[in-house]
């Protein structure tokens, strides 16, 4: 009986040393393929000073009469740029809901001030108008590892009857390097 088991042990050492030489040789699964990488490398972007920027306009006093298009307040405001390496041009977007009278401007919030709304411009007085507007990005040419965008802010009438009140709106700001 023993001599049996090892006659049954020595079969399937046998039957083991036999699978091993079968799955050693090499076999054909198909044509070779290949493998493609692909990477794009960027110049690192610029940091903001401050990602967040809150701008005070003050307090303003309506007094009649009042004509559309006459600039409440103004505020000059900076985006302020760090460590910009190698960047050569910033393209700057801005959206948030365009003004119901003039979709050139952008709209304050609900619940506040009516009749106002929000112009921003370059500090060449170029206008930037809400991207959902039609608006485009606004270039900025970088020289240096830092840069100031500088813009102004103005609350202006765009209807004949506006009402006082809170007279905030919060503007999306997005910023493209090259």
């Amino acid at each position: 009986m023993n001599r049996n088991r090892m006659f049954q042990g020595g079969l399937l050492f046998l039957a083991l040393i036999n699978c091993s030489d079968a799955l050693a040789e090499k076999v054909s699964l198909g044509p070779v393929g290949q493998l493609h990488f692909s990477i794009t490398i960027v110049n690192k972007s610029c940091e903001f000073e401050k990602a967040d920027l809150e701008v005070d306009m003050g307090t303003m006093t309506l007094q009649k009469p009042i004509a559309v298009g006459r600039v409440l307040s103004k505020r000059d405001f900076t985006i302020a740029l760090k460590d910009c390496g190698s960047i050569s041009k910033a393209s700057v977007t801005m959206d948030s809901v365009p003004d119901g009278d003039d979709d050139s401007l952008f709209a304050l919030d609900t619940g506040g001030a009516t009749g106002v709304a929000l112009k921003i411009e370059d500090d060449k007085g170029t206008q930037q108008i809400p991207k959902t507007a039609g608006g485009t990005a606004m270039d900025w040419p970088i020289s240096g590892t830092t840069a100031k965008l500088n813009y102004r802010a103005s609350y202006v009438v765009v209807n004949d009857s506006p009402t006082s009140g809170a007279a905030n709106a919060m503007i999306n700001f997005s910023v493209e390097y090259e």
